[in-house]
């Protein structure tokens, strides 16, 4: 007899073996995306693909108290049986047979799980497969694990499955913090959910739920004063909207790790909160000029961490595309390009704070570029350039470093977008001719404030620390010292008081047909981008970076940076200072009597000495000049004249600016005259052009000449290379190596300068 139980059972066994494999337990359906803050506040959930509210119950859901109730309500032998509980079914057999009529089930909780994997008709050939499953679940799962898919998928009506989604939904927190009257609701809804809901009939609810809590309490679950607490307790159960506080950032997120159920970012939600209400508040006043949409990051110097995301004004403002990432968008990005532009020459010892730089009207093969108010400053320090965003010295120092320099350093330093476009990017992407995005703009812009090493934005906890080295420490502390200094015409009417102003340095930028405003800002502590315009391209009259997006900025610092260091950048121990021209910034010459203090890199500056002045002999009175072959033995005067370079000295006759000129040339000086001689504007006289060997950007020559003149010549080392009008810019490839430069107008005058190119 034994050995007959024996062989039925293994029987019995192989083939639930063979069925096993035959047919293997379906997929549970997936759970949706929950995306937290960085103190496991929920920001954001998304619908499972089967159009559900599903979320994965965690080990400290399942509490004690939830399980002894499920127990106590479900399946009191849950522990102790195989998935089927063969007393149950007789008992409901014979129960439903001698009433005739179904008033008694036998599924246990393993048997409810197998019917929420397969939604089946109520048969009998059903509840055989609802068996069969459930003993498949007892030998791939274990009972707590069962339990906790029981707790996932249970029904709790519309599109809500599981516990801890109901929990979230009807109550806003963890079913682990419930009260035994939350927890009682919430475990009695599914048994009929449509009727049971709150929305449907609280008063049948509350009713139901008091029921199975004096139950609870005759089964030894309660004791008679929580009993007393739990009755009084009133339904505030509500169906609350889906959280979310990052929908931009959240789907950044899932797009990159679509199967992780639980992403945890290192957003903070007090600054997430601030820098919102910071946004919305601007935008709110923005829409009336036109401007709809503003985006705001904040980082992290130290970490990297991405504190807050704020993608746009609005994510329900569906006439503004408030669904647009604006911090991914691919905008122009203006001027904040120039601030690594510089760095590079500082750190190449092109040039330095105080050295002078002409910021006059010039043309660069047919770009002739502009300042934002469209007007020229003649001679300014490299400082003021930088510090007032002016143009034209930005592109002239383009052109001296290099575009394929500059565009390799770019790409390395994270501009993707700049990067693909390499081949179509030229001088004009200094000011805006290009696309970025506020996400890049943050990750390059924290080198300056972490002494030339950048730090990788991290959007989420386990996200690795990356930081790269862009430039010196040296190289990033000059251009942080210039963006911090606060007399500059795109600072805030509002904040012109230095006591309202925080301790930061920034920069402005606005696209061309004010289509973007941009202010990126960062000290020790964070790095700050805003970005202000219309998702849809179009231009707004009083759309400015300076106007729109710095106020913006300042009040983020203000409210975020509660701690300021005043005094944070810190001089580097490889910066040096030495006194230099106040006239050029350069080396003081035999001529040079008013000196300043520059900045400068040991071994990457330049060592040229000043030349502002230059020895010219005349007549007493002044009003002739002599060259060493005409000049008079008697009747001359040794003077001190300035050596204005001839561009500038355009600037100053075609916009009727006095200047101390050297007098005309003696007319019976038999060499060639001077006075009136071609004024060669490009390229400068001694200067050095550093040139990858890939560029195939050509020099431009240029002249300024008298209205008599009709063609010029032009010669490069004394070999005529092209005969032009007098104001056509002519272009040439030039060899290595110092280069004579000679143009000869049609009257025979003559004028030479010599440059030095250099190939890399």
């Amino acid at each position: 007899m034994i050995c007959r139980v024996l062989i039925f059972t293994l029987t019995l066994f192989i083939l639930f073996i063979g069925g096993d494999i035959i047919f293997p337990l379906p997929s549970f359906q997936p759970y949706s995306q929950a995306v937290f803050a960085a103190d496991s506040t929920l920001l954001h959930l998304s619908l499972t693909p089967d159009e559900k509210w599903r979320l994965r119950s965690r080990s400290g859901d399942i509490t004690p108290e939830i399980e002894q109730v499920i127990l106590f309500r479900e399946d009191r032998w849950f522990k102790y049986h195989f998935g089927v509980n063969p007393i149950a079914i007789g008992r409901a057999a014979w129960q439903n047979l001698s009433s005739g009529r179904r008033i008694s089930g036998a599924s246990t909780i393993t048997m409810q799980v197998a019917r929420l994997l397969e939604r089946r008709p109520r048969t009998y050939l059903s509840k055989m497969t609802e068996m069969f499953r459930a003993l498949q679940l007892e030998w791939h799962y274990s009972k707590r694990q069962i339990l906790g898919l029981w707790l996932d998928h249970v029904s709790y009506g519309g599109n809500i499955e599981g516990i801890r989604a109901a929990s979230l939904f009807y109550y806003g927190c963890e079913p682990g913090v419930l009260s035994w009257a939350q927890l009682a609701t919430l475990l009695v809804i599914p048994n009929n959910p449509n009727a049971l809901r709150p929305n449907r009939d609280k008063q049948r609810l509350l009713a139901e739920r008091n029921r199975w809590l004096t139950k609870m309490a005759e089964g030894g679950l309660l004791s008679s004063q929580t009993l007393s607490s739990a009755l009084t307790e009133p339904i505030t159960m509500q169906r609350r909207a889906a959280p979310s506080f990052t929908p931009q950032l959240s789907g950044k997120l899932k797009k990159e790790s679509p199967l992780e159920e639980e992403i945890y970012t290192l957003i903070r939600p007090d600054i997430q909160n601030l820098a919102g209400e910071i946004v919305s508040d601007a935008s709110r006043l923005l829409k009336y000029k036109g401007i709809s949409n503003m985006a705001v990051m904040v980082m992290n110097n130290t970490t990297g961490a991405v504190e807050a995301y704020v993608a746009s004004a609005d994510f329900h403002d569906t006439y503004s595309a408030g669904q647009v990432d604006g911090l991914q968008a691919i905008r122009s990005p203006g001027t904040p390009l120039k601030p690594f532009l510089y760095t590079m020459a500082f750190a190449q010892g092109i040039i330095t704070p105080l050295m002078t730089i002409n910021d006059v009207p010039a043309n660069f093969m047919g770009y002739a570029p502009e300042n934002y108010d469209r007007k020229f400053n003649g001679r300014v320090t490299i400082s003021e350039a930088l510090a007032r965003s002016l143009n034209m010295p930005a592109v002239k120092i383009l052109e001296q470093t290099g575009v394929d320099r500059f565009l390799r350093f770019m790409a390395s330093a994270g501009f993707k977008t700049i990067n693909r476009d390499r081949d179509k990017l030229g001088l004009s992407m200094i000011l805006g001719g290009c696309g970025v995005t506020a996400i890049e703009l943050t990750h390059a812009y924290s080198a300056f404030a972490r002494g030339g090493r950048s730090v990788k934005p991290r959007f989420t906890r386990n996200a690795t620390i990356l930081t790269d080295t862009l430039f010196s420490e040296s190289a990033a502390w000059m251009t942080a010292k210039i963006l911090s200094l606060p007399t500059r015409p795109d600072l805030p009417l509002m904040f012109e008081n230095s006591t309202n102003l925080p301790p930061v340095s920034w920069k402005t930028g606005t696209s061309y047909g004010r289509r973007d405003g941009w202010a990126v800002g960062f000290n020790s502590h964070y790095t700050i981008t805003v970005w202000a315009g219309n998702f849809d391209g179009h231009g707004a009259v009083d759309l400015s970076g300076a106007d729109v997006a710095t106020p913006v900025l300042f009040r983020l610092f203000q409210a975020i940076d509660q701690r300021p260091v005043r005094n944070w950048l810190k001089q580097p121990p490889g910066l040096k200072f030495r006194q230099v021209c106040n006239e050029s910034g350069l080396l003081p010459g035999d001529s040079c009597h008013h000196l300043v203090t520059d900045a400068f890199i040991p071994g990457h500056a330049p060592t040229n000495h000043c030349e502002h002045l230059r020895v010219v002999w005349t007549n007493k009175t002044g009003t002739r000049s002599y060259c060493s072959d005409c000049m008079p033995e008697q009747g001359v005067v040794r003077r001190w004249y300035p050596n204005y370079q001839p561009e500038l000295i355009a600037w100053f006759t075609d916009n009727n600016i006095p200047y101390k000129a050297i007098p005309p040339h003696n007319p019976n000086c038999e060499r060639v005259m001077k006075v009136g001689a071609p004024q060669i504007i490009s390229p400068s006289d001694q200067a050095e052009y550093l040139i990858a060997t890939a560029d195939s950007t050509p020099l431009m020559l240029s002249c300024h000449s008298g209205g008599e003149v009709t063609n010029v010549y032009w010669y490069i080392n004394h070999r005529l290379i092209k005969k032009a009008r007098r104001s056509e810019p002519v272009f040439f490839k030039p060899p290595a190596g110092v280069l004579r430069i000679g143009c000869a107008d049609d009257k025979g005058r003559a004028t030479t300068i010599s440059i030095t190119v250099r190939y890399f």
